[in-house]
């Protein structure tokens, strides 16, 4: 937080951090775990919400509200199915 803050006189509204433990073998699994497709993240089902005025406000008072069940996902752009000729290498 400190490199957040250095120049202003309050802190950040949010913030992010991560709260994993950077020993090295806690690391290595979670990156199995995750590599393996084991992991899932919890995502509020009321989202994701459009990237709009409307809808990042929305996302906000969510938030806001602390009555979230995982995280609040704005969906900024929307994934094609599948890859277009242009974008295979």
């Amino acid at each position: 937080i400190v490199s957040r803050t250095i120049g202003k006189t309050t802190l950040p509204a949010y913030t992010f951090a991560m709260s994993l433990d950077n020993k090295v073998d806690i690391l290595r699994e979670t990156f199995q775990l995750a590599s393996d497709h084991k992991l899932q993240a919890c995502v509020d089902d009321r989202g994701p919400f459009p990237f709009t005025t409307q809808g990042v406000q929305e996302a906000f008072q969510l938030q806001q509200s602390r009555q979230v069940r995982g995280k609040v996902v704005v969906e900024i752009q929307t994934m094609p199915d599948e890859p277009s000729s242009s974008n295979v290498h």
